[in-house]
């Protein structure tokens, strides 16, 4: 509790601050995707965790937006996301389509998920990586 109170997670201001926050990012992030796509790029997904998830149903990104995601989990392949209805899929899709931008929805592994693909940025992909605020990186 005494933590708590330090960190300010007493307050309401707190939580009106951070919605603020997420309310920029959604629309940044939503603006950036629209754009990108009327534009005539095409945007995969990567990585179907929750937390992605909940992204995509807040900020209402569907599959007009991403043309399917990819998940290294077997046990997510084959289905489609809950409430966005976006088809995952297995990675080795990534190496057979031609695609622009790749939206990594496991954004605490960017890092090691460019790493891992960096044959796609020798094929001109860009990686967007949706937070804290929506990037794209080369």
């Amino acid at each position: 509790m005494k933590k708590e109170k330090i960190n300010g997670l007493t307050l309401t201001t707190t939580y009106e601050k951070f919605s603020k926050k997420i309310e920029m990012n959604r629309k940044l992030l939503v603006k950036m995707l629209s754009k990108l796509k009327d534009d005539g790029n095409k945007i995969v997904g990567y990585g179907a965790p929750a937390k992605g998830n909940t992204l995509l149903n807040y900020f209402g990104i569907g599959p007009e937006l991403l043309e399917f995601i990819v998940d290294d989990s077997k046990l997510k392949q084959n289905y489609y996301t809950p409430g966005t209805h976006i088809l995952i899929t297995s990675p080795d899709k990534l190496k057979k389509i031609k695609f622009n931008y790749l939206l990594i929805l496991a954004w605490n592994f960017a890092d090691s998920i460019i790493k891992n693909h960096s044959y796609l940025r020798r094929r001109g992909v860009k990686f967007i990586i949706p937070v804290p605020v929506p990037r794209v990186v080369n």
